[in-house]
């Protein structure tokens, strides 16, 4: 039985409360948006700040992802079947699929100059980065944030920016999840025909 002098006083639990509704909002605004990108957040999801780490549809994989306040998502996802990796930047900015356009990158880590394709997920745009080692170490040289700037036909641009804090904790995590455990080699003892 816990006595009275043990529980936290009202203070520490009212300046808990808007902390804790913050990250539930977070956590389920991406969940909203991981599921329109056809992405689940399942049970197994892991919260590390601002990005969380989750299983795709039909275990198809698992991504490690962030969403903005304007509901952007931005992302690596990681396939079990292909063993292969992407980085995903789904945007309300309509184009075509399979069509390639520039993008700006800029972080506290360094700007860069990108190539993003575009890839419709029903009539939703999202958008594959072409050079994946490009822009996994402008991730990984940024610490703060990441921000993409896209060209307009109107002539205008249009940036979206994203906050990295727990992004490698959820990236190793994701990673971990997505690579199989290998069977040790047990000095070729198996069966086998000749």
């Amino acid at each position: 039985m816990t006595s009275v002098a043990h529980l936290p006083n009202k203070k520490i639990i009212m300046k808990l409360i808007p902390n804790i509704a913050l990250k539930y909002l977070k956590l389920c605004r991406l969940a909203v948006f991981l599921s329109l990108t056809s992405f689940t957040f399942s049970a197994m999801a892991q919260e590390f700040a601002n990005w969380v780490t989750g299983a795709m549809d039909d275990n198809e994989g698992y991504f490690a992802a962030t969403v903005n306040d304007s509901n952007s998502i931005f992302g690596q996802y990681c396939y079990t079947e292909s063993n292969q990796c992407l980085w995903l930047l789904a945007v309300n900015i309509n184009c075509e699929d399979g069509s390639r356009y520039p993008v700006l990158i800029n972080g506290d880590g360094g700007s860069a100059q990108m190539e993003i394709v575009c890839k419709k997920l029903g009539d939703k745009p999202r958008y594959v980065f072409s050079n994946f080692d490009a822009i996994n170490n402008s991730v990984k040289s940024s610490k703060k944030y990441i921000g993409f700037a896209f060209p307009l036909e109107s002539g205008l641009f249009e940036v979206n920016r994203f906050l990295l804090d727990g992004a490698p904790e959820s990236i190793g995590r994701m990673k971990a999840l997505s690579n199989p455990k290998k069977k040790k080699n047990s000095g070729g003892t198996s069966s086998y025909k000749l």
